[in-house]
């Protein structure tokens, strides 16, 4: 009996210090303050890209909000705690608090349709950035289609004065190609290529 009780013990101490590391090293540890401090970085070149066009516009990338319910694991040890909500406290000590809700989301000072697709599109355009200098890559040059399709006339007018700005931006790209049927989008570019559909074909100008 004293060798099992010795071996259930050890067991025992294995599989705390197995769940320590769960914790530590899985998506609600290392990996979720890797993914905070990139996204952070993301954040604020894509503010700096809006700023240095003149719009006032803060965006940010939420990780993860606080839910309703208890929470399952303790967020000071990682213990799991028991099915049951009447339970307030970790063996730890630690207070438990709420299930934290790993539901990534844009939230953006103003919520009008221009201040949408602008925050998404610089949210982009950093995180081209991002990606780039973490791979120490040299490519520079998007492909863009419609990038602002969905906005409504007057709200395309508002931003086309800022899609050069935006690609030129020190977090952008170095080359773009972008494909648009909007006349004030493109005149805001440096270079145009028209294409003209008629009865006997394409006109290319």
């Amino acid at each position: 009996m004293r060798v099992l009780a010795e071996r259930l013990e050890e067991l025992a101490a294995r599989a705390a210090r197995l769940s320590e590391a769960v914790y530590v090293f899985g998506r609600s540890g290392a990996q979720r303050r890797y993914a905070e401090r990139s996204l952070s970085a993301i954040d604020r070149a894509a503010v700096s890209i809006l700023s240095r066009c003149g719009v006032d516009l803060d965006v940010k990338v939420e990780w993860c909000r606080e839910g309703q319910e208890p929470a399952d694991v303790c967020s000071a040890c990682g213990t799991p705690f028991p099915a049951s909500r009447k339970i307030k406290t970790c063996g730890c000590g630690a207070p438990r608090g709420k299930k934290i809700v790993e539901e990534p989301r844009i939230v953006l000072s103003d919520r009008s349709g221009a201040a949408e697709d602008l925050g998404g599109f610089a949210l982009q355009l950093s995180a081209f950035g991002w990606m780039r200098a973490l791979r120490s890559s040299s490519w520079a040059a998007a492909y863009i289609d419609e990038p602002f399709g969905a906005l409504d006339e007057a709200n395309r007018r508002g931003v086309a004065a800022h899609v050069s700005a935006m690609l030129g931006s020190e977090h952008g790209v170095r080359q773009a190609f972008v494909v648009t049927h909007d006349r004030e989008i493109a005149a805001g570019l440096p270079a145009a290529i028209s294409i003209t559909g008629g009865e006997h074909g394409s006109r290319i100008e």
